[in-house]
């Protein structure tokens, strides 16, 4: 008689657990779009359920575990699009001020443009972000010290960060775990934060401590250089947009930011106060 109680108790509690899973199950699927997930039917019912990106076979991809109260879910998060500004073969297509190129080439290349002996300069949003809806409308949950190798792995040892480290907190990233990661990969951490849709307030100040700073480190060849706001597009533009000043010939102000929209993204240097800013900036280097 003990027995059966016991049996018929096993039976409810077993019962019970699986309707619990089941409903799990769809709970997660209603918070699911079907048409970024498929599941593996296979793998549910052992209690298991995996949701599995389509794959983007141009770029490798992280993936990540996560466990929602037993039930364990696979995401991929994408490496970080990274958006180069410029590099060496860039020499053909911009025109690089006289001083520069002497700068930059070696003595016996001189005479050969192809070996301009320059790092290259990318731009990019936040790395680590660990949000539940982004300006994008989508989660991000990355892994600060997995994007922190993929950069390393494509030649960046600095990394110009405009956040200021309450903004950093804001995007779930923690600055300690910054600072660990890009010591474990070797990546020099840079921050200079710049308040959000607004230009620098001292243009001098800014130029001899941002801007010199990676221009040197870019003609030296000591690596390629990345710089980021939040989403890499307004301040992160604006700064690049005062780098090409100081390396390029350019007509007028206008041309560099039409050039940031074509290479970066349209919204480059999102403000009045920022384009304002790339002006005097760029009135301020060719006066030099």
């Amino acid at each position: 008689m003990e027995k059966i109680q016991r049996k018929k108790s096993a039976s409810i509690s077993t019962n019970i657990s699986q309707g619990m899973i089941n409903l799990q199950i769809q709970s997660v699927r209603k918070n699911i779009n079907p048409n970024f997930f498929k599941v593996n039917d296979e793998r549910q019912q052992n209690g298991l359920l995996v949701f599995d990106k389509k794959r983007d076979f141009e770029a490798q991809q992280e993936e990540k575990l996560v466990e929602y109260s037993g039930i364990r879910t696979v995401t991929s998060e994408k490496p970080l699009k990274l958006a180069w500004i410029f590099d060496t073969t860039d020499i053909e297509n911009l025109k690089f001020k006289s001083m520069i190129l002497d700068q930059g080439m070696t003595e016996e290349n001189k005479s050969h443009s192809l070996n301009f002996n320059l790092g290259k300069l990318a731009l990019s949003q936040c790395p680590g972000k660990k949000i539940e809806k982004g300006r994008d409308g989508k989660r991000h949950d990355r892994d600060i010290f997995k994007d922190i190798e993929a950069y390393a792995n494509q030649g960046i040892n600095l990394i110009i960060c405009l956040l200021s480290d309450s903004e950093l907190r804001s995007l779930g990233l923690k600055v300690p775990d910054y600072e660990l990661a890009c010591d474990r990969s070797n990546v020099i951490l840079f921050k200079y934060p710049i308040i959000e849709m607004a230009p620098p307030e001292n243009l001098e100040q800014f130029h001899k401590e941002v801007v010199e700073v990676i221009v040197k480190h870019l003609l030296q060849n000591k690596g390629n250089v990345l710089i980021h706001c939040r989403g890499g597009v307004g301040r992160a533009g604006l700064l690049a947009c005062c780098v090409l000043s100081y390396f390029c010939e350019f007509g007028n102000f206008k041309k560099i930011i039409e050039f940031m929209r074509k290479r970066r993204d349209k919204r480059c240097v999102e403000s009045r106060k920022q384009e304002d800013f790339v002006k005097a900036y760029f009135n301020f280097i060719n006066s030099q």
